[in-house]
C-alpha cells in the first residue's frame, strides 16, 4: 500500500514501512555527498566547467558552505547561444561567486591542468566541463 503523508510518499508491505521518499533523500545525501556535508571541515575543491549551467550552481553552493573552490572554465560558447547573451550570463554568474580561483584553461591542456593541481592542490574534483 502506498500512502502520501504531507510531502512524503511511503510504501507499506504487510503493514511495515518499506520505503519513504524522505529517507531516500537523506540516504542519497549521506552516501553520495558525504564530503560536501562536512560544513565544519571545509574542503579544497576544483570544479571544471564551474561557470556553466550546472557548474556555477555547484560552485555557489560549495562556497556558501565554506569550501574553498577553484574553477577551470574557458567560458566557451560553442555557437549555441548568441555571444551577447553569453556575456550577460557570465557577468551575472560571476557576481554571485568568488572568482579569485578562476583559471581560463582548457581541461584538454594537460600542462595547464597540472599547473592548477600544483597551485590549488584540490582534495575533490567535480567535473562539469
Amino acid at each position: 500500500m502506498v500512502t502520501k503523508y504531507k510531502n512524503d510518499i511511503r510504501l507499506y508491505i504487510n503493514g511495515n514501512l518499506q520505503f519513504s521518499t524522505r529517507d531516500e533523500y537523506r540516504y542519497h545525501e549521506a552516501l553520495v555527498h558525504p564530503t560536501l556535508q562536512a560544513y565544519n571541515n571545509p574542503k579544497n575543491i576544483l570544479v571544471t566547467g564551474g561557470l556553466g549551467l550546472i557548474g556555477h550552481n555547484i560552485v555557489e553552493r560549495l562556497q556558501d558552505q565554506g569550501h574553498v573552490v577553484s574553477i577551470m572554465d574557458t567560458m566557451t560558447n560553442y555557437g549555441i547561444i548568441p555571444q551577447e547573451q553569453i556575456d550577460h550570463l557570465m557577468s551575472e554568474r560571476c557576481k554571485k561567486i568568488d572568482m579569485s580561483g578562476h583559471y581560463n584553461y582548457d581541461i584538454c591542456d594537460i600542462k595547464r591542468v597540472e599547473e592548477v593541481f600544483n597551485i590549488e592542490q584540490p582534495e575533490i574534483v567535480i567535473h562539469c566541463a
